[in-house]
């Protein structure tokens, strides 16, 4: 079921049709991408591009920007919005710069810290080895 007939299938349920404060169909629009950084690595430009990310969305290229000019950037945009991409790809440009770089990502659920590998892995770059820590981590990769 679609979302207008569930809608439609709510309104039509006894007393359903005071249960709907406002409905608005909003009309589909292209999304708005800006360039990468210059200064992004040609590694890592072609590995995102192989990931389907060709630019940035513009809250995504004001983080990244804001970062590089060393401030603290705090993300708080909905879900699926590219907040990951944003820390991702500053960490992968500073450990391409420095191998001995670090980081540690905290997630408040297995699943959400097993999705967040997989996004690091999927950037196959061979400076950053990336792994999950949990109660269900084996005794010997620990």
């Amino acid at each position: 079921m679609d979302a207008r007939a569930f809608l439609a299938e709510l309104a039509g349920q006894e007393g359903g049709e005071g249960s709907l404060a406002h409905v608005e169909v909003l009309t589909a629009r292209a999304p708005v991408v800006e360039p990468f950084p210059d200064e992004l690595p040609e590694l890592l430009r072609s590995r995102l591009g192989l990931l389907g990310v060709h630019g940035l969305y513009p809250h995504q290229r004001r983080a990244v920007d804001l970062l590089d000019a060393g401030h603290n950037v705090v993300i708080a945009t909905g879900t699926a919005s590219g907040k990951t991409l944003v820390y991702n790809l500053t960490f992968a440009r500073m450990a391409m710069a420095d191998e001995k770089r670090t980081a540690l990502y905290l997630f408040p659920t297995k699943a959400l810290a097993r999705d967040q590998l997989r996004q690091v892995r999927d950037l196959k770059l061979p400076q950053v080895r990336a792994a999950v820590f949990d109660g269900d981590t084996p005794q010997a990769e620990r």
